[in-house]
């Protein structure tokens, strides 16, 4: 009895010490790449963040946004976490006039941002690079753009571009459900269907008694 119970306590630690050996580190905070002068990720300074104006917005998975001019006449949004850490950078364009003007600054600066944002997840493993598919909660960044826009109101016949680097992470795709699923959806909704069908004379016929004796 002692031996046996000896060699399974044994046997638990050689098990113990090998999940050990075999279970993943800690994982360094992802470092995003920089667009705009800021970090995706990671901390404003305090000279910073000085730099910016509250706007009183938020989303809302709890990311403040604080606004800044930029030096060519455009604005700078930043959405930042406790932290101080942007999780979206947004720089909105000044008002060009005419539309070939916007979009000569708009296409070469979105290829350059997609460039750097494509280098840095290589860099962090986030991307689906060389064939491997992203893993759930993988960090990244990401580029979306607002193409150059007439504008409205007092910016009527003007237009101006937008661009967003956001923080993503990655999902567990949703499952798709079979036609079998879906007929068993039917089939459930329609004997439960029948059911209360079935039940409804009783509850009246209760309903009435219950009455009558009042």
């Amino acid at each position: 009895m002692n031996r046996t119970l000896c060699i399974a306590t044994s046997l638990s630690i050689i098990a113990s010490s090998l999940g050990g050996c075999a279970s993943p580190g800690v994982q360094a905070p992802y470092v995003g790449p920089q667009v705009f002068g800021y970090t995706l990720n990671q901390p404003l300074s305090g000279e910073e963040l000085q730099a910016f104006k509250a706007t009183g917005f938020g989303t809302l998975s709890g990311l403040r946004v604080f606004a800044r001019d930029d030096t060519d006449g455009g604005v700078i949004e930043v959405y930042l976490d406790r932290q101080d850490r942007p999780g979206v950078i947004r720089k909105k364009s000044r008002p060009f006039a005419s539309e070939e003007a916007c979009q000569a600054e708009f296409g070469p600066l979105k290829d350059q941002l997609q460039n750097r944002i494509v280098l840095s997840n290589a860099a962090t493993r986030a991307p689906n690079s060389e064939g491997r598919a992203r893993n759930v909660g993988d960090r990244y960044a990401s580029l979306s753009s607002d193409a150059c826009q007439a504008g409205r109101g007092e910016s009527a016949g003007s237009y101006a571009y937008g661009l967003d680097a956001k923080l993503e992470r990655a999902e567990a795709p949703k499952a798709k459900r079979s036609l079998g699923d879906k007929f068993d959806d039917a089939y459930i909704g329609a004997w439960t269907t029948v059911f209360v069908i079935a039940l409804l004379p009783l509850v009246l016929i209760g309903l009435a008694v219950d009455k009558a004796t009042d």
